[in-house]
């Protein structure tokens, strides 16, 4: 029979936060580096943060996956809007509003580094 897990250490949960600004951090500058040498890869941030995130809180929970997924989803954006702000306005308020005129590859692809920041700093729960 399956126990219910009990509820993440606040420790555990203070490193993953670290671990998720560092992940952004790093997961950024990579991603800044290879925008300077024409790759846009904006998967690396969130596959950046979801390790920070594991390596950081030492264990996998579906709590720490979901603040992956929530810091890859800002990291994203953000790295999104400051290389690549729209003609008509540069502004952080009008690229949110006007995120459905971004290219459709472009948003699956900030959607797949969600996607991995999630699984990665879901980790693999055990339930015994």
């Amino acid at each position: 029979m399956n126990q219910p897990q009990q509820p993440i250490p606040w420790v555990r949960l203070a490193a993953g936060m670290v671990g998720a600004i560092v992940g952004a951090i790093v997961g950024g500058w990579i991603y800044n580096w290879g925008i300077r040498q024409g790759l846009d890869a904006p998967m690396i941030p969130g596959t950046a943060i979801g390790f920070g995130v594991l390596s950081a809180a030492k264990v996998g929970r579906l709590e720490l996956g979901i603040l992956s997924a929530v810091v890859a989803l800002v990291a994203g954006l953000y790295l999104e809007w400051s290389n690549f702000p729209f003609v008509a306005d540069d502004g952080i308020g009008y690229f949110l509003s006007h995120l459905h005129s971004l290219q459709p590859l472009k948003i699956l692809m900030i959607a797949a580094s969600v996607f991995i920041a999630f699984f990665i700093g879901r980790g693999r729960e055990h339930t015994h």
